[in-house]
């Protein structure tokens, strides 16, 4: 039983380690820092011999998510991927989350003793969290895009205004801004070289970044290339507007913030009191869990939880 539960271990912890390479895609780098961890961690270990099971796994990844790389989620994955900068396909990515899934459940099944509902929903919650975590790296990104737009649209309408073109004023958001948005821009710029129209360059810029200030911005530059005027008075406009918008936000949220941290509280007294109680007096509380009229209670409770939540969140989430 040891053994395996050591095989499940180290194998999540491998397939951890290939996320970890997969996403960073700089060889060189991660070669340094692998070789100066198995040095301090294991010296009886080569650098080489961990290089060549990185590459092993690496292999095994890609081929198998060439069973995947057509399928709807695998797509949906690419797009999100893309939101997120995260430098992985879809089928890859896809791929590694069923892995995990798969190992982390085993763990589980495992260490409670051949539970296999525990082991199905260690599983699943793997599944979720990978989930959760690409969206709130979407959320990250698009939160930082919409902070540097209005300083953007600032510099691209003082660069029309200099004699700059549009194709130069986009060459130079992608150099000499930060990321996310000089990458952003950098690829639209790529299309446009290659040929993509101004309209399907800013057109795929929007269904990578969904941001509402973005979709005002080429709104307003597609109006401008069909019916004419001048596009630096309108993107300082629209820099002004953007910039009272996030003012009127911030606002919102400090006006806002005593009932979001009340429906936080209200949120979890109820989980920290039970356990509180579970441990200190366990057969006071156990009835809940093991009485036919406790389990119902608790059911109501959660229910009435979740209902609760849904209606705070929807009186202070103001949407602009």
């Amino acid at each position: 039983m040891a053994t395996i539960i050591i095989f499940s271990a180290l194998t999540t912890f491998i397939v951890l380690l290939l996320v970890y390479r997969l996403v960073t895609r700089e060889e060189a780098a991660v070669n340094v820092r692998i070789t100066k961890y198995v040095e301090a961690a294991s010296p009886k270990v080569s650098a080489a011999s961990w290089d060549s099971l990185s590459k092993s796994w690496l292999g095994i990844v890609r081929y198998l998510s060439n069973f995947v790389g057509s399928s709807a989620k695998s797509k949906y994955f690419n797009m999100k991927l893309m939101q997120a900068a995260i430098p992985l396909r879809g089928s890859e990515f896809f791929v590694i989350v069923l892995m995990l899934s798969i190992g982390i459940g085993l763990v589980g099944f495992i260490v409670t003793k051949g539970n296999l509902a525990a082991g199905i929903g260690f599983g699943l919650l793997t599944y979720l969290v990978s989930h959760v975590y690409l969206n709130m790296k979407i959320k990250q990104r698009l939160k930082a895009f919409d902070h540097q737009l209005g300083e953007t649209l600032e510099l691209m309408s003082n660069a029309l205004r200099s004699g700059h073109s549009f194709l130069q004023t986009v060459d130079m958001v992608s150099k000499e801004m930060t990321p996310p948005i000089s990458q952003e821009f950098g690829r639209m710029l790529k299309e446009m070289n290659l040929g993509a129209p101004t309209e399907i360059a800013l057109a795929n810029l929007t269904k990578r970044v969904e941001s509402n200030d973005l979709d005002l911005a080429v709104t307003a530059i597609n109006i401008q290339r069909q019916v004419g005027g001048n596009l630096a008075e309108i993107m300082d406009n629209i820099a002004a507007t953007i910039k009272s918008r996030h003012m009127m936000k911030r606002e919102i949220q400090t006006l806002t913030a005593q009932g979001r941290i009340s429906g936080w509280i209200i949120g979890v007294i109820p989980f920290a009191l039970g356990m509180f109680i579970w441990i200190s007096n366990p057969g006071y509380i156990q009835p809940l869990f093991t009485d036919p009229l406790g389990k119902m209670f608790v059911g109501y409770g959660l229910f009435s939880q979740f209902v609760g939540i849904v209606i705070l969140k929807r009186i202070i989430d103001i949407e602009m």
